[in-house]
């Protein structure tokens, strides 16, 4: 008896202990900020403020919703609260690792104006301001990496992409959550509830992309709207894969469904996959026929054989290629009536879009203008969809456009397009904007407008940059502002540029300090030819 007892206390022991360690690493704390830095004596009215806003927060978090928003706008300054937990956390671990964030922002950040935190389990800020829509801010945005490289390097990012790859779309198409991975590699995405789809997608490639550098077994990123993390070893349970499908059937088998039986949900069930089963029927007939209808509707004039296009550019051979952009490529063809063509071979040929295109075809066909390619046809038939143009001499607007000027070096030199290659472009015609001057980089014995631009910075004198045509009627702290985003945007060095995302940030935010551009616009050997000569 006395035997047993004592197997019992044991286990009790060795359970609190899981328990423990569990809620443990779950509030670890992984990532303190406090804005500004600081240290002033702690107001006693702001410290009851703080308490007052946090009050509820606690009493909000259920099973159902781990996330909750607060905020107390009756003081001066107002305080905003936001808390996110992780999804495959229980609502008692929630509070757990809320009542320990809440602490540590209480003992560290009262003297500043916001303060957030990060850990494993659970996002707490708070601030003087409303910033549920923000999903990204370079200042505070980190990634924290650990341990040394993994074995099978090749293979292991391999699975690694593909991870990331999942967790990603699982969170954007479900509510925020996903979770997922191989043996070798496991992988969290969590995007904060407050961001739509498309700001939770921004968040999550931005917080993967800061991922990149780190070799090791585990590392994790923590944003302003959105969390990342992958190890080697897996760091939830089973039912976090799942997630957030289950939350979902038994939400609406609780709220729908609660007097039935199981056996009266199964035939229910069979009922609803028939009905489903010919609606879907119903819908694919309606949805063939309608097609048929619209490609009808588009004027023979418009139709073009597949057979006839493949011939007319050489069966689509290099010699005939005039250009590729971002849709696809573009060909030089010969009708046999001997008229010139410019024949776009599209990348993308899923039929769902085959309704739009023809829409499409038939408005833009109809629009002429001195300044526009007039649009001839299309042709879907084959194994790629066409659309073939008028045929503009004079060889191609990058002769008159001088889009080389446009283009980041790193691509120019040496072929390799990046993400921030249209960054570099766009920070090209920011600074164009501002001077009203065209670019001229590439165009011998002048000097360029983006060099131009970076000595007047260097020099303090970057208000002699901005268009004298302005005759003064802007604001020209912001003007400055605008300049010194341009120069940060044409830095020679990819790592060095900002994201579309952040470029967003400090256009909306006046108060938003970004750092300075560090690197010329020119093109420097050091750093678009990284040869043992050209180290440092």
């Amino acid at each position: 008896m006395q035997f047993s007892v004592s197997i019992a206390h044991f286990l009790a022991w060795v359970s609190f202990l899981v328990l423990l360690a569990t809620a443990s690493s779950f509030s670890s704390k992984s990532l303190l900020v406090c804005q500004p830095q600081d240290q002033q004596p702690v107001n006693p009215r702001r410290h009851a403020d703080f308490l007052r806003a946090m009050s509820p927060v606690s009493e909000l978090i259920t099973e159902r919703k781990l996330w909750v928003e607060s905020s107390l706008t009756d003081v001066s300054p107002p305080i905003y609260v936001f808390l996110q937990c992780r999804e495959d956390l229980s609502a008692s671990d929630c509070r757990s690792c809320f009542s320990e964030s809440k602490s540590e922002l209480e003992r560290t950040c009262l003297s500043s104006n916001s303060g957030r935190i990060h850990s494993d389990g659970c996002f707490l800020r708070f601030d003087n301001r409303d910033f549920s829509e923000e999903f990204v801010d370079p200042r505070f945005d980190r990634a924290r990496c650990e341990g040394t490289g993994s074995s099978g390097v090749g293979e292991f990012w391999k699975d690694l992409d593909e991870a990331f790859v999942n967790v990603t779309l699982k969170a954007v198409r479900n509510g925020g959550f996903g979770a997922g991975g191989s043996p070798s590699v496991y992988a969290l995405a969590q995007c904060w509830q407050t961001l739509d789809e498309n700001s939770c997608r921004d968040c999550l490639v931005n917080a993967r992309s800061s991922l990149r550098a780190c070799g090791g077994h585990e590392a994790r990123a923590f944003f302003t709207g959105c969390y990342v993390k992958y190890s080697t070893h897996k760091f939830f349970d089973d039912a976090a894969e799942r997630k957030p499908d289950e939350d979902q059937e038994s939400f609406i088998h609780s709220s729908f469904l609660p007097d039935l039986s199981t056996q009266d949900v199964m035939k229910l069930g069979f009922a609803l996959i028939s009905l489903s089963l010919l609606t879907s029927l119903g819908a694919y007939i309606s949805y063939t026929r309608f097609s048929r209808k619209r490609k009808a509707e588009i004027p023979s004039c418009l139709n073009f054989k597949y057979e006839m296009l493949e011939k007319a550019t050489e069966s689509f051979h290099d010699s005939m290629k005039l250009g590729q952009g971002g849709a696809g490529s573009v060909y030089k063809g010969i009708l046999p009536d001997g008229r010139t063509v410019a024949v776009k071979k599209l990348f993308f040929n899923t039929r769902e879009w085959a309704d739009q295109f023809f829409n499409e075809v038939n408005l833009i066909s109809g629009v002429q203008h001195k300044n526009l390619v007039r649009l001839l046809g299309c042709s879907i038939e084959g194994p790629k969809s066409l659309l073939v143009y008028e045929y503009v001499h004079n060889r191609s607007l990058d002769q008159i456009l001088f889009s080389d000027g446009y283009l980041a070096p790193e691509y120019l030199i040496k072929g390799q397009l990046t993400e921030k290659a249209d960054v570099y472009a766009f920070g090209v015609l920011v600074i164009e904007i501002a001077t009203g001057k065209k670019n001229n980089a590439f165009t011998q014995g002048t000097s360029s407008v983006l060099y131009s631009v970076w000595e007047h910075f260097k020099a303090n004198t970057l208000n002699r940059s901005i268009d004298p045509r302005l005759e003064g009627k802007f604001t020209e702290e912001e003007a400055l502002k605008v300049l010194e985003m341009g120069l940060l945007c044409v830095q020679s060095s990819v790592e060095l540029r900002p994201s579309m995302s952040e470029i967003v940030l400090m256009l909306k935010n006046k108060d938003c300090k970004f750092e300075c551009p560090k690197q010329p616009p020119f093109l420097s050997a050091s750093v678009l030819m990284p040869d043992e000569e050209t180290r440092v």
